[in-house]
């Protein structure tokens, strides 16, 4: 996970550094989007250092997973509206799973130290992109909507689903081979336990969605599928 958040916090920042590049230099969104830059770039520090301090490894972004994360990073480059929502999600997912992980409790100070300061910080980036959305949804085109709607839920799903790769299991030493690795993976994504968490992640997400009245028949359905209630 504390991979992925680096991953994510990069594309987040790459994203937001186009931005800033685009914008009039007089625009009061370009220092507070310079500061979200400044925050997201120390997160991604004190992850990094985490991950030598318990001595798990990095993971890339390799296989499918990987290539699901190609595919996202120039979509979401390319859209401010898709941006914003994406920054919400990841950042609303990421903090469901800190928040679990405090609740449980580790054998670590260190990495509860950092869900803690992760999680404060991280709620005004939320506010940030959760206004921006909202209002960039309001001026959109109806085909941009239509297009936000449909990805919306395709795009947090991902998010959950990319933080634990098949490939933990092959380092755990539980599979030997990419195959069975996979299978773990499944079972244990379909598991109600996890299946209860991925809704708990998503239900910030879904508010907002709501509030933006994007919560339609079409992008209910969507939803459905991956086992999240829009209603």
């Amino acid at each position: 996970m504390l991979s992925a958040f680096i991953r994510f916090e990069g594309v987040l920042n790459q994203a937001m550094a186009r931005f800033v590049r685009r914008a009039d230099p007089m625009s009061p969104d370009v220092p507070y989007t310079l500061h979200v830059i400044e925050e997201e770039a120390k997160h991604s520090r004190m992850f990094a250092r985490l991950v030598a301090a318990l001595g798990t490894g990095g993971y890339s972004p390799t296989g499918l997973h990987g290539a699901v994360e190609r595919l996202a990073e120039p979509l979401i480059a390319q859209s401010r509206l898709i941006f914003h929502y994406s920054m919400y999600a990841v950042e609303s997912v990421t903090d469901t799973l800190l928040a679990e992980i405090l609740r449980a409790g580790t054998k670590y100070p260190a990495l509860e130290d950092v869900c803690r300061i992760h999680r404060v910080e991280e709620a005004r980036h939320m506010s940030f992109a959760a206004e921006n959305f909202l209002d960039e949804y309001r001026r959109a085109s109806r085909i941009r909507k239509f297009f936000a709607r449909v990805l919306a839920p395709v795009i947090a799903t991902a998010i959950y689903e990319v933080l634990t790769p098949p490939s933990v299991y092959v380092r755990a030493g539980v599979a030997s081979k990419t195959k069975q690795a996979w299978s773990l993976w499944l079972a244990s994504h379909r598991s109600p336990q996890r299946m209860d968490l991925r809704v708990r992640s998503m239900a910030r997400v879904t508010m907002l969605l709501k509030k933006a009245g994007a919560d339609r028949a079409g992008s209910r359905f969507a939803w459905r599928l991956l086992g999240v209630e829009l209603s």
